[in-house]
């Protein structure tokens, strides 16, 4: 595990933080490695209900990937390609995790910043936080799979706007475009994540997941839906199912078990 990326884990939810606050909690290979190494672990523990992404300071959430390392590979396309695939591999980890994702977003999300927060399920941010892509002035290409995940939350219209004129979006317009669901003060940013996060962990976690997984796949349109119908079905044999409507008449609070 990098050093940088912290995991832990009280009861059903995962805390993950990016901590390299003097460097703007910019990646390096290997913190990609750790976080990617973080959400697989998640994926497989059934137990966690939540997963809570924050990041350490004030000034930046991310700002995407070390430029040192970067420039350490300038004129290696072969070099440079195989660390994209690092990159790569740790955000498709995150993109895979079916548990919900709360984003804890503060200053500077940018670049890969940016591209983990479209992965997070539901976003936070401070008045503060500025959103922005700024690779136009470096001639680098947006990877499909960030182009899909931007597209999907930001819309099109949007995406060009961030891609084509390298300008940041404030905190502000980012809500009012439903990009960020809730604007919290700086002082309150923690603990109205930690919240929320309890808050989703309540609920049912397998009504939870398969909604992640059926509204994720709405948006792509090549799906087949088919398989998802059954599946919406079979929660009527869930015993979380007949945990909740039971607790519902009783007037109690369910206790639910994934099953």
């Amino acid at each position: 595990m990098a050093d940088h990326i912290i995991s832990q884990r009280d009861g059903d939810i995962l805390t993950v933080t990016i901590d390299r606050p003097q460097k703007l909690n910019a990646f390096t290979n290997d913190m990609y490695r750790a976080f990617g190494e973080v959400f697989l672990a998640a994926t497989n523990d059934t137990a966690v209900r939540c997963i809570l992404l924050r990041a350490s300071g004030e000034r930046a959430f991310c700002v995407g990937s070390d430029i040192a390392e970067f420039n350490a590979t300038l004129g290696q396309p072969d070099r440079q390609i195989a660390d994209t695939r690092i990159g790569r591999a740790a955000m498709d980890a995150m993109a895979a995790c079916p548990h919900p994702i709360i984003g804890a977003l503060q200053g500077v999300c940018v670049g890969g910043g940016l591209q983990i927060a479209t992965l997070c399920d539901l976003r936070l941010a401070t008045e503060n936080t500025r959103f922005g892509i700024p690779i136009k002035s470096l001639g680098m290409l947006a990877e499909v799979e960030d182009l899909q995940a931007m597209h999907r939350t930001l819309g099109s219209g949007l995406c060009l706007d961030l891609l084509l004129t390298g300008r940041m979006m404030t905190a502000e317009e980012a809500s009012d475009c439903g990009f960020v669901h809730r604007l919290c003060m700086a002082d309150q940013l923690e603990s109205s994540a930690a919240e929320l996060a309890r808050t989703v962990a309540t609920g049912a976690p397998l009504a939870a997941r398969w909604h992640k997984k059926a509204l994720r796949a709405l948006s792509e349109p090549s799906t087949d839906m088919r398989p998802l119908v059954e599946e919406a079905l079979a929660c009527y044999r869930h015993r979380d199912f007949a945990e909740g409507c039971a607790a519902f008449a009783k007037k109690c609070f369910p206790y639910f078990t994934g099953t």
